[in-house]
């Protein structure tokens, strides 16, 4: 009973975050009838055991066991650097616990926007509390309110428990179904199975929401699906948006972007990922006319970049027509003005052709017309994760000619006005930092930073180095060339904490920089846009990380 609690306790710990949430966007009481975004659980049993899957061979059989060693060989609080919460989600993961999880098939997370317009509404619902566990930490956990008033659902009236100081997250069940939500409204629409763009089940609970059809719903994970549309405008009073999520928001409107439909699951030490977005206007997969080739990465763009040293990498196929460049200063113009501080700039492309024409540049006639793509990277040093050491942005032209003659007039230029925004070394490990501008077959390589960086050099990379080695795994997938790739290493962009730093071992630290990166590659279809991401050889990984964890003292 005690470990089946602790999942109760963990699902109502994620409703008091949400809370805070809600209580920062402004809780108002409507609920517009279409959510934003959902999300539910497929089986989550199933990703507990996947989890656990991850622990074959090593020291400890599950992540529970791996945490009472180390809190063992680390008696003092102050040596952990992981809070009370994290423990609990990892301590939930033993293999006693696996079935506990089927409770929480089908379980969802929805937000809606108010009815003032601009605030997050949001609820929980798990529909399977049949043997009353989380009923029973709500009833733990409730507060008396002298205002307290039951909600009526189906014609019965219901108690409403508050979780919370200042009377929120809500609670309330009705049979086998909890919902927690920050509001009465929100609380209360948690329990209507006619909810817009919801289909019963055999079991009276709305179905998942339906991705496309050639995305297939996994045998267990995550299931989701956003609705731009219906998310509340950036500027709205009262939404407490930051900035980044804003122009995320503003930008997928200004795509035209109707619906995004994704699955996320864990499978044999693969973290698989698969969105789909369905667009008003999306981009043709197959340009029309004969001299303009579909915008693919080419391999050769990859097998010339090396993956050493790297912390992250894209590169991106351009369409070189007219009307795409057109749409595409007009969409960074939408979103660069989401913030109003920068509502008065001239356009983006006023902008840019006038610091060409700088260093002696006319960036319309000379560049756009032979730019098939860009690649950008992010070097850094395993040893000192989370710092950017250096980049490299490649431009990848269609004429050779071309690229040696601007470089010949411009880079002098360039390195002279880069010279100006690129701040000295401070630090003598760090290397020499430079800039330079220089032409490599037909590309165009702009670096800064450590000038000892393998990206800095025109020599290619050593065999099974190169990005190629990292991002072309799309072949295996059969599928065609992308449109776009990128590759991810979480360990490497992640910067631990000093408390982190003291309490982990050095051999620790080293197993996380060096983790398999997160490769991500992107197409464009008649109707959208589809992005796979895979992050493999997490089970090796996870092995060489416990092995460098010391043992509990016997």
């Amino acid at each position: 009973m005690h470990e089946r609690t602790e999942i109760a306790w963990l699902g109502l710990l994620a409703g008091l975050a949400l809370g805070i949430l809600g209580r920062a966007a402004g809780a108002g009481d409507g609920v517009k009838p279409e959510a934003a975004f959902v999300a539910r659980l497929v089986h989550p049993d199933r990703q507990a055991a996947e989890v656990i899957r991850l622990f074959g061979g090593a020291r400890w059989a599950d992540p529970a066991a791996a945490l009472a060693a180390w809190k063992q060989a680390r008696p003092a609080a102050s040596d952990r650097p992981i809070n009370k919460p994290a423990e609990a989600m990892i301590a939930m993961f033993n293999r006693a616990m696996v079935p506990e999880w089927r409770a929480f098939d089908g379980a969802e997370l929805r937000f809606t926007v108010g009815a003032d317009g601009g605030s997050l509404q949001w609820l929980a619902r798990v529909p399977h509390d049949h043997d009353g566990i989380l009923a029973a930490a709500i009833t733990a956990m409730r507060l008396t309110y002298p205002e307290d008033q039951a909600i009526l659902i189906g014609g019965r009236k219901h108690p409403v428990a508050h979780l919370g100081r200042s009377g929120v997250p809500l609670a309330a069940q009705d049979g086998s179904l909890v919902v927690v939500a920050g509001s009465r409204e929100a609380l209360r629409r948690g329990f209507e199975n006619n909810a817009r763009g919801d289909r019963l089940d055999h079991r009276g609970i709305p179905r998942r929401p339906a991705p496309e059809p050639d995305i297939a719903l996994p045998d267990s994970g995550v299931v989701f699906r956003l609705l731009p549309d219906a998310l509340p405008e950036p500027g709205a009073a009262g939404l407490a948006l930051a900035l980044a999520p804003a122009r995320a928001v503003e930008a997928l409107r200004a795509l035209g972007c109707r619906r995004i439909d994704g699955t996320a699951c864990l499978k044999d030490g693969t973290l698989a990922l698969d969105v789909r977005s369905a667009l008003d206007a999306a981009p043709k997969p197959h340009p029309v006319g004969p001299a303009v080739d579909p915008p693919v990465v080419e391999a050769g763009w990859l097998e010339s970049l090396p993956s050493t040293g790297v912390m992250a990498f894209a590169s991106i196929a351009v369409d070189r027509r007219a009307p795409a460049w057109d749409r595409a200063f007009t969409l960074a113009d939408r979103v660069e003005r989401v913030d109003r501080a920068r509502g008065g700039l001239s356009p983006l492309r006023v902008r840019l052709n006038l610091m060409a024409a700088v260093v002696g540049l006319k960036l319309e006639a000379d560049l756009l017309p032979h730019l098939r793509g860009i690649s950008i990277a992010l070097a850094g040093r395993t040893d000192r994760p989370g710092r950017v050491t250096g980049t490299l942005v490649v431009l990848h032209l269609d004429d050779l000619e071309v690229a040696h003659r601007i470089v010949r007039e411009t880079s002098a230029r360039v390195a002279a006005l880069m010279r100006g925004q690129v701040p000295a070394a401070t630090d003598a490990a760090a290397g020499t930092r430079a800039v330079v501008v220089r032409a490599h077959e037909s590309d165009i390589r702009l670096a800064w930073g450590d000038a000892r960086a393998p990206a800095n050099s025109d020599d290619p990379p050593p065999a099974g180095q190169s990005m190629a080695d990292v991002c072309r795994g799309w072949v295996a997938e059969g599928r065609p060339a992308p449109a776009r790739v990128g590759a991810f290493w979480p360990g490497r962009l992640w910067q631990p904490p000093a408390r982190a730093k003291a309490a982990w071992p050095a051999d620790s630290l080293r197993v996380l920089a060096n983790d398999p990166p997160a490769v991500w590659w992107g197409w464009n279809e008649l109707d959208g846009t589809r992005d796979l991401v895979r992050w493999g050889g997490l089970d090796q990984r996870m092995r060489q990380l416990l092995a460098t964890l010391p043992a509990p003292a016997q």
